[in-house]
């Protein structure tokens, strides 16, 4: 699986990565936001390394959303579009904020969501014949 599948592997994550949490006014998790800086080496990831060579072809500044998750109670109440401006406060002064969505598997939600976002469509890979990955970009 991925770097994820453990303890240390999830730790190792985090470490790599800058992740926005947004909580409940006890303090318990209802969703994350995680940013990855082009160049991270240290972060086996087929995604970051597409962005990656986006960003050297376009000449361009970029900071890869690796993933956002929202707990199933706090659907449906914007957190997401929250999570993201967020995220687009952080990446401010750099010119692209990059995220991946599924194709195939398709994830239509996630793929209206971006669009919402502002988010443009900017590639496609297809990484074994059962997962497929479009590639979006918004300007910061």
């Amino acid at each position: 699986m991925g770097h994820e599948d453990s303890a240390k592997g999830l730790k190792r994550w985090i470490d790599l990565a800058t992740c926005l949490v947004a909580t409940d006014a006890d303090g318990a998790p209802l969703g994350f936001i995680t940013l990855i800086e082009p160049g991270t080496l240290a972060y086996e990831s087929a995604n970051l390394r597409w962005f990656e060579a986006w960003q050297a072809e376009q000449g361009c500044d970029l900071l890869y959303v690796d993933r956002i998750a929202i707990s199933k109670a706090a659907r449906g109440q914007g957190l997401g579009q929250r999570l993201y401006a967020a995220a687009f406060d952080l990446a401010r002064g750099r010119q692209w904020l990059g995220a991946e969505v599924n194709t195939d598997p398709d994830n239509p939600g996630s793929h209206r969501f971006h669009a919402r976002m502002g988010f443009v469509r900017v590639g496609e890979k297809r990484y074994t014949p059962d997962y497929t990955v479009a590639y979006y970009a918004r300007p910061v």
